[in-house]
């Protein structure tokens, strides 16, 4: 997800980014070259489609999984829920926030919203500003809105190539 949160630019996962010692001379300074491995416009597209778990307006022929989850910035977000695990992947161009909600033993959960209600706590504390940014849109996309005829709820801001 942080691929995609980075406009499809690969960034191998490193520990630790550098090490100063106390005259804060560098002794250490981790060397991890990008690499580009996802088209810039698919995946804006894609960021934007992402958004749809939050999309009231869906909510008449589908279940946005995050429709009572809102949180203050926009975000990009996947879930999945099982009888024993339950996790949400939310992500923006400033964070890339995953919680997982589980049993070791496959008991069954109690509560399947909790990861739901972490993700939304995590989100609202590190985006507390409603107009954080959100992506980028490329040259060759133009922005979308459909209102869903069912419910009248016009429906978050997508793109579409041109």
């Amino acid at each position: 997800y942080n691929t995609f949160a980075s406009g499809g630019i690969y960034y191998p996962p490193k520990l630790i980014d550098e090490v100063k010692d106390s005259y804060n001379h560098v002794l250490y300074k981790t060397n991890s070259p990008s690499t580009k491995i996802l088209n810039p416009t698919n995946t804006a597209i894609l960021n934007y489609l992402l958004q749809s778990p939050f999309d009231k307006s869906l909510a008449s022929f589908s279940s946005p999984s995050l429709i009572n989850y809102q949180t203050n910035a926009r975000f990009s977000a996947k879930t999945g829920t099982t009888d024993s695990s339950s996790w949400v992947v939310g992500y923006n161009p400033q964070y890339t926030i995953c919680v997982y909600v589980g049993t070791d033993d496959n008991e069954a959960l109690k509560d399947k919203t909790t990861s739901k209600s972490i993700f939304q706590e995590i989100a609202n504390s590190l985006c507390p500003k409603i107009d954080s940014p959100f992506f980028d849109i490329p040259k060759n996309c133009e922005e979308l809105s459909l209102t869903n005829k069912t419910n009248s709820l016009k429906t978050l801001t997508y793109l579409r190539k041109k």
